[in-house]
């Protein structure tokens, strides 16, 4: 058992990590395998696939996942515009955010891709982003945009109790149709976590307005590319776009390098 295991016990949190029997898990093999060139993409592949983690990483990885349990206990109301009028941020934790597996990937590429301006679209509650945060070289800032203020300060609570470095974190609330557009500004993101509307028009409008900006090599990421035949279709494209030098499928999520 190795450390990340033995401490996930000790908090009674849950993991998944060495079970390869997950789509997710089979998928991140094949394509750490297929790509096999020496590129940021196909590094942090590798590097999850193979779960090469020094011991620091392993705490860094249990401590984020206490908050996250933390945060999942979180019993008040979001309110308009969430659905069910109920939803709490706890459930909204559980039910959004990125499981272990997955955001120990989300390290790995912001660790290996060391972007120097990065952009997630969807907050939510801090459980990716304080994963991404903590892969980020010194001097970068992680622009994150979220609609919800309580979903911020939740936010917020899961990366200090993580130990992320807050100065590396520029939190932006409102409507995507009102800070999405200021996030492209100079510098352009060099590093995306898409996480926001899972539909078809939304996702290639984000896609086309990020590909007018940023420079090659930059690298951007969808989730739940998988969730629906609209979010499929999106990625299909997205993945054969003439600016797209590369790409890795690991079911739930898609990683494209542009050109």
């Amino acid at each position: 058992m190795n450390l990340l295991h033995r401490l996930f016990d000790r908090f009674n949190l849950k993991t998944t990590i060495g079970d390869s029997s997950t789509r997710y898990r089979v998928a991140l093999r094949d394509e750490s395998n297929r790509l096999g060139t020496e590129t940021p993409l196909s590094r942090a592949l590798r590097q999850a696939a193979d779960e090469e983690w020094s011991d620091d990483e392993l705490t860094t990885f249990a401590r984020i996942e206490v908050a996250r349990h933390q945060v999942i206990a979180n019993t008040c109301p979001l309110g308009a515009p969430y659905k069910p009028a109920d939803i709490t941020v706890g459930r909204m934790a559980e039910r959004a955010s990125k499981g272990p597996d997955e955001a120990r990937l989300l390290y790995a590429l912001t660790l290996h891709q060391e972007p120097t301006a990065p952009l997630e679209m969807g907050t939510c509650c801090g459980v990716s982003t304080a994963y991404q945060a903590h892969g980020l070289p010194m001097h970068s800032l992680l622009t994150s945009l979220e609609l919800s203020p309580i979903l911020v300060g939740a936010a917020r609570m899961v990366l200090d109790l993580s130990g992320a470095d807050q100065s590396k974190v520029d939190i932006h609330v409102g409507d995507f149709a009102d800070t999405f557009k200021d996030a492209l500004g100079d510098p352009a993101p060099d590093f995306a976590f898409v996480d926001g509307n899972h539909y078809f028009g939304p996702t290639m409008a984000y896609f086309g307005a990020l590909v007018d900006v940023c420079k090659p090599g930059a690298m951007l990421v969808f989730d739940d590319i998988n969730w629906s035949d609209e979010m499929k279709r999106a990625w299909l494209e997205i993945r054969s776009h003439e600016r797209v030098a590369e790409y890795a499928d690991v079911h739930t999520m898609g990683v494209v390098v542009l050109r």
